[in-house]
């Protein structure tokens, strides 16, 4: 058993808004955030490529929760995951700055 699509979407969204945050407004030492909100995005978007998130053999029924996230989801993460290496190189950039 695994959790339904929307709950994965909206566990993985906001640490992805966050590493876009956080470098950005405080300091470059947020940026293992921001990194390891990118790998999370990537895992998450390959697993649901995969078998999604729900295992089961059965088809899937009319009442039971989605097991792939949809297409708007899949952008948002996409959207996500460039947005997170754009903060990341700025706050990289920023801090090396004189």
């Amino acid at each position: 058993m695994g959790l339904p699509a929307p709950v994965v979407f909206w566990m993985v969204a906001p640490i992805g808004v966050a590493g876009v945050i956080m470098p950005v407004i405080e300091e470059v030492t947020w940026v293992w955030l921001t990194g390891s909100a990118i790998i999370l995005q990537i895992f998450i978007l390959r697993m649901n490529d995969g078998r999604g998130f729900i295992r089961s053999r059965e088809m899937r029924r009319a009442y039971e929760a989605r097991r792939h996230f949809s297409i708007l989801e899949v952008i948002v993460l996409f959207l996500l995951i460039m947005a997170d290496i754009l903060a990341m190189a700025y706050a990289i950039l920023m801090a090396a700055a004189p």
